[in-house]
């Protein structure tokens, strides 16, 4: 992923990250997550329920949330 806009300081990064191979994460971050699906699509596990992300979808993941990705669609093009 390469960044597109670092504002406030440094504080809010924007990336747009594009997959046209598998690449399962399971992870959780201090931080909120927000994102903007563009492109394919994506399972995304989220303290064990599942919710399918298409194009256009934005979605928001609280902080300390475990998440699991699972790419359904590719290619997967998303901004957060």
């Amino acid at each position: 992923m390469r960044p597109l806009e670092l504002s406030l300081a440094g504080r809010i990064l924007i990336l747009r990250g594009r997959n046209i191979g598998q690449h399962v994460i399971n992870h959780m971050h201090k931080s909120c997550e927000i994102l903007l699906v563009e492109q394919g699509g994506a399972e995304y596990t989220i303290n064990g329920v599942a919710h399918q992300l298409a194009p256009s979808t934005l979605f928001v993941m609280g902080g300390l949330d475990a998440h699991k990705r699972v790419i359904n669609e590719f290619p997967f093009v998303r901004y957060g």
